[in-house]
């Protein structure tokens, strides 16, 4: 899932079913962690808004924030280190 990030969010876009969504929502974090994509955060928030049941019942749009706060965190500490060292 985390190997090509951008087949992964075509395939949730266009092709993933609720029942694979949920299976899927097991490794959400693990792959938000590993690929630092926000093209994969913006796709939980397109999924979460066409399917709210099923995004409420596994807290994708919990989930999605997180790992966007993670990655805005993430850009800022580049930042700050980036002032700190040039």
């Amino acid at each position: 899932m985390s190997e090509d990030i951008s087949a992964t969010v075509c395939y949730i876009d266009t092709e993933c079913d609720e029942e694979e969504f949920s299976w899927f929502s097991e490794v959400f974090f693990e792959v938000g962690k590993a690929t630092h994509s926000q093209e994969f955060v913006n796709c939980l928030w397109r999924y979460a808004h066409k399917h709210p049941e099923i995004c409420e019942k596994y807290n994708i749009i919990t989930l999605a924030a997180i790992i966007s706060k993670k990655l805005k965190a993430q850009l800022e500490g580049s930042w700050l280190r980036k002032q700190f060292e040039g």
